[in-house]
């Protein structure tokens, strides 16, 4: 074990490193598991002078009193991510002591978050009335955004995705609970809410056209994709909608002129793609379909400049 000035002589050796500490009582056992950079490691003794209320800060003032001094052991390592996994690991090798697993105060798993963290609902309404009360601060916000947004946190959230999706076991986890989720009226109401009068500006599609452009997708993907819309068109309800809509769709472009471009993209989409029998059947009952709704609603459209 170190002590703080071993260990904040460590950091200075290791300039910029993301590290994880352990705080020890004087016999060894371990009451904390931290990760940091900079002197972090140093907060909790000034946060115990401060008269902080945390466990750990009461260990340490114990400790202090009986005339000894808290034990420090810290790695090294190049990445925050790095630095993330191996608290919740040591965290995870030692025990919480709210969860009778262990010695250490930690009141969650480690890492970036909150999880496994408990909180009875007065903590919970505590959190969420300071939360509140910061988020309405202007000063505030913006600085919480602007971090938010930096190329160093979108990076970490994005690597951080990207390990959690590799897991098959999460992937499947999630993709059930998405799809569960987005069968709920309420849910669809909420999206289609949130979305009303918000049309995507001309940046963003091209933000999406670019990312779709060229990839392509596995065999078994496009089944999944055949599968599930054929699931939908199979439900009466959805059909209905759907072909309603592109009546609608239908009927506002009326004399609306497609430009060479737009006829040049449908042309490459379509060039090449192959039809089955069953396939064209049924976008030529679709069509039919259309077409009687669009001049079913001419019919007993007005003409244009007439008065009634």
């Amino acid at each position: 074990m170190l002590s703080l000035a071993a260990a904040i002589a460590a950091i200075k050796a290791n300039p910029g490193k993301f590290y994880t500490y352990v705080l020890s009582r004087p016999g060894g056992a371990p009451f904390y598991v931290g990760m940091g950079k900079g002197k972090r490691v140093a907060d909790h003794g000034k946060n115990t002078r401060r008269n902080e209320r945390q466990h750990k800060h009461l260990i340490i003032r114990k400790i202090i009193r009986e005339g000894a001094s808290v034990g420090y052991s810290i790695s090294f390592f190049e990445t925050r991510l790095m630095a993330a996994d191996d608290e919740k690991r040591l965290i995870a090798l030692y025990g919480r002591l709210d969860t009778g697993c262990g010695p250490l105060t930690n009141r969650t798993d480690g890492g970036d978050g909150g999880s496994g963290s408990i909180q009875g609902p007065e903590a919970r309404a505590k959190r969420s009335a300071s939360g509140k009360r910061l988020w309405a601060d202007p000063a505030h916000r913006a600085k919480v955004l602007a971090a938010a947004q930096s190329p160093d946190a979108l990076a970490a959230l994005s690597t951080s995705a990207k390990r959690a999706w590799s897991d098959p076991n999460y992937r499947a986890r999630t993709s059930a609970a998405m799809k569960e989720a987005a069968k709920k009226p309420e849910r669809l109401t909420q999206i289609a809410s949130a979305r009303k009068g918000k049309p995507m500006s001309a940046e963003y599609r091209q933000k999406i056209s670019r990312a779709n452009k060229g990839r392509k997708f596995t065999a078994e993907h496009c089944a999944k994709i055949g599968e599930s819309r054929r699931q939908d068109w199979a439900d009466p309800e959805f059909r209905s909608k759907m072909v309603e809509r592109q009546s609608i769709v239908a009927l506002n472009r009326r004399g609306e002129k497609q430009t060479d471009e737009h006829k040049a993209k449908v042309s490459a989409a379509l060039r090449g793609r192959v039809f089955t029998e069953k396939h064209k059947a049924n976008l030529s009952s679709a069509q039919r379909a259309r077409a009687h709704k669009i001049k079913s609603a001419i019919a007993v459209e007005p003409p244009q400049g007439a008065t009634t």
